[in-house]
């Protein structure tokens, strides 16, 4: 069975360490502005995951900004966090030193739940940070791995995948993929075509129709191609034939009803 989760994610890390270009990168669409950022004290992205082609993983990220006028609220905006990246910049040795009191921070607030770190402007050559430092560090709070990150190299996919496997204890994801439905032109059309069951004339689920139309499934994709084919070539058809086809996709309950029950 599909599952849909939501999961809260603390973004953390010194000033200037790159935890908000990483979430503005440019893999992403689109960040809040910094005029909504700077009168919370935190800003959120939501990122979409879809796991081994069917299960649906919305992350939450909180990116606490690192002002001293929002030091006091940190500790309840980490409540009930179930993973955290946590940032520092290989070139500033501070940014570094500043990752005890982030660890500490989600810690005590949030549990023992996943830490990454993500270390940032690896591209530079001045390097303030030895590897043994960051191993080190590792060790002695048990976190759940690092990844060495640079503008042209942000690894969003791989991250995000590994923070998905520590929160929920996954020994390995066949297939990962990430998902901006609302930057996808064909997905609005997709979901408004087949919004309603042809059979019942419910409303389909809309991460039913997500999971489907974002699947990397080889069978899933041809039949997604084939769906929208046929989605533009019915804008050529007569009138006669709306009368006697109707195209869709059948909800959970009418495909369990056609599908298993008739298995042999």
């Amino acid at each position: 069975m599909p599952k849909s989760c939501i999961f809260k994610v603390i973004m953390g890390g010194a000033s200037g360490s790159g935890k908000t270009t990483f979430l503005r990168g440019t893999f992403f669409p689109s960040f809040n502005n910094d005029d909504e950022i700077n009168q919370i004290g935190v800003s959120f992205k939501l990122i979409d995951c879809l796991v081994d082609n069917e299960d649906s993983y919305l992350l939450q990220v909180w990116d606490l900004k690192t002002s001293s006028i929002f030091k006091h609220l940190y500790p309840s905006f980490c409540s009930g966090a179930k993973g955290s990246l946590l940032c520092f910049d290989v070139t500033n040795r501070n940014s570094f030193t500043e990752l005890r009191y982030w660890i500490e921070i989600v810690r005590r607030m949030a549990g023992k739940i996943p830490i990454i770190l993500l270390a940032t402007k690896t591209d530079l050559v001045e390097y303030s940070v030895t590897d043994e430092e960051i191993q080190d560090l590792i060790e002695e709070y048990r976190l759940d791995g690092i990844f060495f990150t640079s503008i042209n190299d942000e690894k969003h996919d791989e991250i995000f995948k590994q923070l998905i496997k520590k929160m929920k204890n996954l020994s390995s994801i066949s297939s990962f993929s990430m998902l901006f439905p609302a930057y996808d032109c064909k997905f609005d059309k997709f979901m408004k075509f087949f919004s309603v069951c042809p059979i019942c004339e419910r409303k389909n689920h809309y991460n039913y129709l997500k999971r489907f139309y974002f699947s990397k499934d080889n069978n899933y994709f041809k039949l997604k191609e084939n769906l929208l084919k046929l989605l533009e070539r019915s804008n050529d058809f007569e009138d006669l034939y709306y009368n006697k086809i109707k195209i869709g996709i059948p909800c959970c309950r009418c495909y369990d009803k056609l599908f298993k029950s008739n298995i042999y």
